[in-house]
């Protein structure tokens, strides 16, 4: 960081609970943050955690930071993360996922606020094993003729 600006955001040690203002108690600003929203976003940064070790990564930072666009100006996380229209689109996914593609057999009527992260991620085990990229040896892909566009 020689020109003042951050190269990289995952070398950043960002703490939502002691890097922001926090509001006095019972007030709510644009200044500061109340901890309720410290507390939502420290869980939108931190990594979800099963049995006391990280499964899956929060978001990273900067996507939140707003960008102009021809139809105005807009954060990363609008849609994903937040929405004026009803569930966010990660909601929509994760509700899907988990109904129709995460476990043996579909679950319709499945709650996925109930979704339990120490008890349940051994149940997706089949899907992971599908989804998961955790073998980076294409050499039978390339064998076959395989061709990847990136």
């Amino acid at each position: 960081m020689v020109d003042g600006l951050i190269d990289d955001p995952r070398a950043c040690a960002f703490d939502p609970a002691t890097d922001l203002p926090v509001c006095a108690e019972g007030a709510d600003s644009t200044d500061c943050f109340t901890p309720a929203q410290i507390d939502a976003l420290g869980k939108i940064y931190g990594d979800v955690v099963s049995g006391g070790e990280a499964i899956f990564p929060g978001l990273p930072l900067g996507a939140e930071v707003l960008v102009d666009s021809p139809r105005g100006r807009f954060s990363g996380w609008r849609g994903w993360v937040v929405s004026e229209r009803g569930p966010t689109a990660a909601v929509r996914f994760a509700e899907t996922f988990l109904r129709y593609m995460a476990f043996p057999r579909p679950a319709p009527d499945y709650d996925w606020t109930l979704f339990d992260f120490d008890a349940d991620p051994h149940r997706m085990d089949g899907i992971r094993s599908i989804l998961d990229a955790t073998d980076p040896d294409l050499a039978a892909f390339k064998a076959r003729g395989g061709k990847i566009l990136m």
